[in-house]
């Protein structure tokens, strides 16, 4: 995995370079998305960045005891997405510690509530308007790979299942 992983981060990097220095423009008024104004899928994809991190933080819990920098790395992706929580996945032991219910529970109602967000945002959000803006936008641009590279990370473990269903199964 860790190969594999690495090799996307970089090329996720080069992107985010790429974007910030050639489309550097945002014109979307954040404070909106804070106070759930404006396009719902806008704001369903910015508020699933924040819950993902949780997800991640969750598994980092189903390892033995790690390096500090690791668990802060992981909780700087509340800030800063997959920028912070790929190099703690890359830095992970992976020695299994034991898993209560509740961990087990998390692990399926997160998903769930990520599904539910999701299609929430695609059934009441204006999906042109959130197209215009990641073409337009580069805060959007970026949040939306940002999105797409954290949901994916479970695919690059080469476990085969339903979307985010894999979540639940993630076995390391």
């Amino acid at each position: 995995m860790k190969k594999k992983l690495l090799i996307f981060y970089i090329i996720f990097i080069i992107y985010t370079i790429f974007v910030l220095s050639i489309f550097n423009r945002t014109t979307l008024d954040l404070s909106k998305l804070f106070l759930f104004e404006g396009d719902w899928l806008l704001i369903m994809i910015f508020n699933s960045l924040g819950i993902l991190p949780i997800y991640y933080i969750l598994f980092l819990s189903k390892f033995k005891k790690q390096k500090w920098y690791v668990y802060v790395l992981f909780v700087l992706g509340f800030m800063f997405g997959a920028f912070a929580i790929v190099p703690g996945l890359l830095l992970l032991k992976r020695e299994k510690n034991n898993s209560s219910k509740i961990k087990q529970i998390l692990f399926i109602i997160l998903p769930i509530i990520l599904i539910l967000m999701l299609f929430s945002g695609l059934v009441f959000g204006n999906l042109s308007y959130y197209f215009d803006l990641f073409l337009s936008d580069s805060f959007v641009n970026i949040m939306t790979i940002d999105y797409v590279f954290l949901i994916s990370i479970p695919y690059m473990d080469d476990v085969k299942s339903l979307p985010f269903l894999n979540l639940v199964m993630w076995q390391d």
